[in-house]
């Protein structure tokens, strides 16, 4: 399996307890090889931005699915309640569509994409605040290596 689809094997199982390992790996810091770590950080940021678009891809992607139903579940009430001789107002509608189950799916899905998403936007984050601090640390190291030489 290449990183690719490992990333992406990640992605689709990822839940609390994933992120959490996850989060505590990437942001131990080696201070005895803070240019090492530097040189990695390159490509974990990409990798795990590279996920993070896949979430976002993903989120678009529930919420129309999500806005399409509510559209289409609407257009159908309606026009069963005109066949009916009944008037559909929008407060009926939207108590119709918000009542069917499957609105409830849709719902369900973009929050759970939402936070596959979030948390995959924790990690990006977390990685940011490691470059900084690693920066700071090599800085410093080079600091204190001009004063005691």
């Amino acid at each position: 399996m290449n990183d690719a689809e490992k990333l992406l094997h990640i992605y689709a199982e990822f839940n609390w307890d994933d992120y959490i390992d996850i989060s505590t790996n990437l942001v131990t810091l080696n201070l005895h090889d803070i240019d090492g770590e530097l040189e990695k950080l390159p490509g974990q940021y990409a990798r795990w931005s590279g996920l993070l678009s896949v979430a976002e891809k993903e989120v678009k992607r529930a919420r129309t699915e999500l806005e399409q139903y509510v559209a289409i579940t609407r257009q159908d009430e309606t026009e069963h309640r005109a066949s009916s001789g009944l008037k559909a107002t929008d407060k009926y509608l939207e108590s119709y569509v918000l009542s069917q189950p499957e609105y409830k799916e849709h719902q369900d899905r973009l929050t759970a994409v939402k936070f596959k998403y979030n948390l995959l936007k924790d990690l990006v984050s977390a990685l940011s605040v490691k470059k900084d601090t690693l920066i700071q640390l090599s800085a410093n190291s080079r600091a204190e290596t001009k004063i005691y030489n």
